[in-house]
């Protein structure tokens, strides 16, 4: 694969893993390097009162990850990190159609009691109905066919953002 190819990691996991914060974290240390990203929270892509998580909620997902990329890539984009949470390789696999781009899945995990910290906090009465959902996928499993790497988050954000870059070989060589 050539240097200015187009790669993306899709980091995932249930609701209160960390998923948006460790995309932070990874986009500000590939900014400090150099390096062209961008990072797209998929949540934000399909924000909008249709047919919760349904078919027309997916293909809006779909059609504004193609424009995003697209815009992103003129721009000379070239590492994409996207957060959101996938259950399915077929969801994947649409992703990555969407995006043009192959799609590397980096799953974080954490457990309940870290899930319940980090979501209990918050203001809002969607983030307590995350709570709810997360358990729910925990007793489930959902998600645990996905990954391509698997990593724990119960720790320092920077430390996973350093796991996960690292592994991806994004990062220029020192």
């Amino acid at each position: 694969m050539a240097e200015q190819d187009p790669q993306g990691a899709l980091i995932t996991g249930v609701y209160g893993t960390g998923k948006t914060t460790a995309v932070e974290e990874m986009a500000a240390m590939l900014e400090v390097a150099g390096v062209p990203y961008a990072a797209i929270d998929l949540d934000w892509l399909a924000w909008a009162n249709v047919d919760d998580h349904g078919p027309v909620s997916r293909q809006l997902l779909l059609a504004n990850l193609r424009a995003i990329v697209a815009n992103d890539r003129a721009a000379g984009m070239t590492r994409f990190l996207l957060a959101g949470t996938v259950e399915e390789p077929d969801q994947v696999a649409d992703l990555a159609a969407a995006a043009e781009m192959p799609i590397r899945v980096i799953r974080l995990t954490a457990p309940i009691e870290v899930i319940v910290r980090r979501l209990e906090g918050s203001p809002t009465r969607e983030r307590l109905d995350d709570l709810d959902k997360a358990r729910a996928d925990l007793d489930a499993g959902a998600g645990r066919r996905l990954g391509d790497l698997v990593v724990a988050s119960d720790r320092p954000v920077g430390e996973v953002a350093e796991e996960i870059l690292g592994w991806l070989g994004w990062l220029p060589s020192p």
